[in-house]
């Protein structure tokens, strides 16, 4: 658009100057085109594409997650890579707002929280952690978890006693199922999360609600249209880069969260016990993630949480790394590694305690 506005200019302009100034205007944007067209080839010509996706006129906005899928409706997804189908399913959201799960005659429950890993994005129903669980146990399992959610939805969630509200068989565990980059989502800095609730540090180092996060300042009204353009265009990810956000700095408030999301668990819900599953998503060739990945887990830890890693429940975990999600572009958890993990769940946690 704009090489045809300053083409236009360089030609109705009767000085020579003008038409230099105009010339070199569209020389300059034909460049910057041509620059992001090789960072797209090399970098984002490989990407998935959604061919269907009924859930994104289906996205209610909702004060205690940000976000949620409108209940009572069954959505088709379907993505491909060139013309290799990499998943077609659908996910099933039930009467209270959470993707269904099997009913059951037992009068006891375990909660599940987290993102996409526990909603089971790209799975069915059947094929989801919280779903293999139920069926296996007979337990009634809510999955607490959406795409994109992260540890504040979970904590939200909790303190606004909307778990309380929405559960009526009495839970026996809750798990979250995290991965390191939820510590950048509680930190503000994902773009799709600008009305999500926002925690920082209040009195005693205890993190505390402070509206959501675009109701920060003004200057985050600038943070999320910059961060959405990120993720499409390489050339503006390559200047912006990760728009101030530093993960070290930001581990503290993510542990912080999580672990108030479990102590209010335990008074709304005594005797419960609350696990963390994380799930490390880089491969082990990536040293900037491999850096990060300890970090959260010694965190985690140090504030008294019960830590299981995604190694420890699958051992082969990182030697078949492609395995165990769904395709060398999406990093999701596949049907086989849900299965493995819940079947940890089941033998390690939830029975272990009976």
């Amino acid at each position: 658009m704009w090489i045809g506005f300053f083409l236009l200019c360089s030609i109705r302009s009767k000085g020579r100057a003008f038409r230099l100034l105009h010339a070199n205007v569209v020389a300059g944007f034909i460049a910057v085109l041509l620059f992001e067209g090789v960072l797209l080839v090399s970098n984002g010509s490989k990407g998935l594409e959604t061919e269907i996706d009924s859930t994104n006129w289906n996205i209610v906005n909702e004060k205690s997650v940000g976000y949620r899928l409108k209940e009572n409706r069954t959505y088709h997804v379907k993505k491909s890579w060139r013309n290799e189908v990499v998943y077609d399913v659908n996910y099933t959201i039930d009467d209270i707002g959470l993707r269904q799960t099997p009913g059951s005659m037992l009068n006891e429950s375990v909660l599940i929280f987290g993102g996409s890993f526990a909603f089971g994005t790209g799975l069915n129903d059947q094929e989801t952690i919280p779903y293999r669980i139920g069926e296996s146990l007979g337990l009634k399992v809510y999955n607490f978890g959406y795409t994109g959610y992260g540890a504040h939805q979970m904590l939200s969630r909790i303190e606004n006693g909307e778990v309380q509200e929405l559960v009526v068989k009495p839970p026996k565990i809750a798990i979250y199922i995290g991965i390191p980059d939820h510590v950048r989502r509680a930190a503000g800095y994902a773009d799709w999360d600008w009305n999500s609730p926002r925690y920082e540090f209040g009195e005693n180092a205890i993190p505390e609600y402070r509206g959501s996060f675009i109701e920060r300042n003004a200057a985050q009204y600038f943070r999320y249209p910059m961060l959405a353009l990120k993720r499409k265009s390489p050339l503006i990810g390559r200047v912006y880069g990760d728009g101030g956000y530093d993960y070290f700095e930001h581990v503290s408030l993510y542990s912080g969260i999580v672990k108030k999301s479990s102590d209010i668990l335990l008074k709304q819900f005594p005797g419960i016990k609350f696990h963390v599953i994380i799930w490390d998503i880089s491969s082990r060739d990536d040293e900037e993630a491999k850096s990060r990945y300890p970090h959260v887990t010694k965190t985690l830890r140090k504030a008294g949480l019960v830590v299981h890693e995604i190694d420890q429940i699958i051992p082969d975990f990182y030697e078949n790394f492609q395995e165990y999600h769904i395709h060398k572009l999406d990093k999701h958890p596949s049907a086989e590694a849900c299965r493995l993990v819940a079947e940890y769940i089941n033998s390690r946690i939830v029975k272990e305690i009976d």
